[in-house]
Formats: structure tokens, sequence, C-alpha cells
């Protein structure tokens, strides 16, 4: 999952939003307060990486996409959250995300370099509020294309998710309740 389930998942604490991002920006913790948050992220990307209707995905990709499948399958899953976020969340969307960004940047001081740096463009530019749509998703690959050195298709992946949206949607509401009660059960923080 990407930043939006990974904020989704978090407790309503500026440590647990915190902790709950801080595995894509960094290996280690930095304060034992973020541990169970990073420890959340994790279970949410090893369930996800678990789920057979994921795995299933996975093998519908096309080839050319299929060493990416698993950041197209993150990225546009944030899309479906936000598509379906009433079935999931009791809070509206937009105020959910306001409210997450408050929350982060009461820790900023807090964050590697390295991620303050992207939670305020993150915020700046309101990437979470633009995973509810596919522009949005576009432009979440073609900045993700750009990060990896070596040659990848992922600045056009937005054309996989078009030709393959009912398949993707049906993957997304099949793993994400299966994802939420796991979590739930789990619950680390």
């Amino acid at each position: 999952m990407n930043y939006l389930a990974h904020v989704f998942f978090a407790q309503a604490t500026p440590a647990s939003m915190l902790g709950n991002l801080l595995p894509d920006f960094s290996k280690t913790c930095p304060h034992p307060q973020f541990a169970a948050g990073m420890a959340n992220h994790r279970l949410v990307d090893q369930v996800t990486d678990q789920d057979p209707a994921v795995l299933q995905l996975k093998t519908q990709i096309q080839p050319k996409y299929r060493r990416f499948a698993g950041i197209i399958i993150d990225v546009s899953f944030d899309y479906f959250l936000s598509k379906h976020w009433q079935r999931y969340h009791h809070m509206p969307r937009a105020e959910f995300i306001q409210h997450s960004y408050a929350l982060l940047a009461q820790q900023q001081a807090l964050m590697p370099t390295r991620m303050q740096t992207a939670l305020s463009n993150i915020i700046r530019t309101d990437v979470l509020g633009s995973y509810a749509d596919l522009q949005g998703i576009d432009t979440a690959f073609q900045r993700i294309s750009t990060r990896i050195k070596r040659d990848n298709p992922l600045s056009s992946a937005i054309e996989e998710l078009e030709r393959q949206y009912t398949l993707f949607d049906q993957a997304f509401l099949q793993f994400f309740p299966i994802l939420c009660m796991q979590v739930q059960q789990a619950r680390i923080e």
C-alpha cells in the first residue's frame, strides 16, 4: 500500500502517523515512540504482499510492467481507497487528510531530513488528496519513475491501470476488508 493507506492504518496520534510513514524513508527508527507505527507499516506491507487477490492481480499485469507490479498495485490501491473511502472510514476523506497533515507536521522536526523534505512537498501539493483521481495517480507514477535509477515503464503505468481498471477495483474490494481485519487483530499500537 502507498502513503494514504499507511496513514489510514495509523492511530490518530502524531507519533503513529509518523511511524506509519517512516519505513518509506528510513530503515532505522529515530525514536522509540515511532517503533509501533513502523511495525504497523511493515505488517500492512506484509499482508498486502501475501494476499491471494493481490498475488492474482500481479499475474494479470502486462509483462512489460510486471517487474514493477507491486508499485503499480500499491499506488493504484490508494486511488481505490479514495474511491471507496466512505465504506472504510467514518471521517470524510478530505477532513481526514487535512487532520493527518496537521498531525504529521507536528513531528516534522523529528523526521529524517529526506522525510522532512518529502512531507513538505506532500502537504504543499496535497499528494494524499490527489490520489482521488487518475491524474493524481498518473503524477505519482511519473514521480516514482524518475526516482528509479534504471530505465522503467512506470511513466506509462496509468495505461495499465486504465486497461485493467475493473480488475484492480475488484481486487481492492476483495483484499482491503481482509487487510483491515488483520491490522485490527494485530493492533500493534
